[in-house]
């Protein structure tokens, strides 16, 4: 990349950051898409588990006392067998299919909660895992599959503080397995290695910024922003 598309990627970068540290999910369906135009997209994926990995370990710090270990626990029971197959299938396989899958459960998710269709149903922790395989499959595949992750958060009623604190500190030891499974078939390059220095200070910033915008903010506004994001993000997955 030239120094101005740097910039510019850096920009992209830190915007979406302080989206995710604000409401928990979000950015990497600003992130991905947009660093896409500048990186070709299985790099795009790569580089910017770093900043994932280092944002998501801030946030888990900064929220540290909200953290819901419970939910944790069992989401990693599924999640990281999901995202070794994930991660592994992004080294032979397009994304395209994946991501338009992932974009259909995500508005499945958006209508059931805006009907209400199951409104009283109580996600059992079998349930949970399972969810938590699908969400580790994406992860590993498309960069992120939090949707899957912040649906199966809401349904269980985590809010603002506890909701960030449990989808970050979740996701770090992915990120992490990830970057093994990367590393191991040279999808990182030494060329890359400045790149994400720069991405470690944005992701410090992203989640320190994000932390001020989120006591701002009421839970009622906070759920449906999340809404929000979830449903432009499974129009985005589904038809573009």
């Amino acid at each position: 990349m030239t120094a101005l598309n740097e910039f510019i990627f850096l920009l992209i970068v830190y915007a979406g950051g302080v989206i995710s540290s604000t409401f928990g999910i979000g950015g990497a369906f600003i992130i991905i898409p947009l660093s896409a135009l500048l990186l070709p997209i299985k790099k795009a994926i790569v580089i910017l588990t770093v900043f994932f990995l280092v944002n998501d370990t801030s946030k888990a710090v900064v929220f540290r006392k909200y953290i819901d270990w419970r939910a944790v626990l069992l989401l990693w029971i599924g999640a990281i067998p999901g995202v070794i197959l994930g991660a592994y299938s992004l080294v032979i396989a397009s994304p395209v299919v994946v991501e338009r899958i992932l974009g259909a459960i995500i508005l499945a998710y958006v209508v059931n909660s805006l009907f209400g269709l199951t409104k009283h149903l109580k996600l059992s922790d079998s349930a949970i895992v399972v969810g938590g395989f699908g969400y580790g499959f994406f992860a590993g595949i498309i960069g992120t599959g939090g949707p899957i992750k912040a649906a199966i958060l809401i349904q269980l009623g985590l809010r603002k503080e506890k909701f960030i604190a449990t989808m970050s500190s979740n996701a770090v030891l992915l990120n992490i397995i990830k970057m093994a499974i990367y590393s191991k078939y040279s999808l990182i390059l030494r060329s890359d290695i400045m790149v994400m220095g720069f991405l470690v200070l944005v992701a410090v910033i992203a989640a320190l910024t994000g932390k001020f915008f989120v006591k701002k903010i009421t839970p009622t506004v906070f759920e449906r922003i999340v809404m929000s994001i979830l449903l432009i993000s499974g129009i985005k997955l589904l038809f573009f």
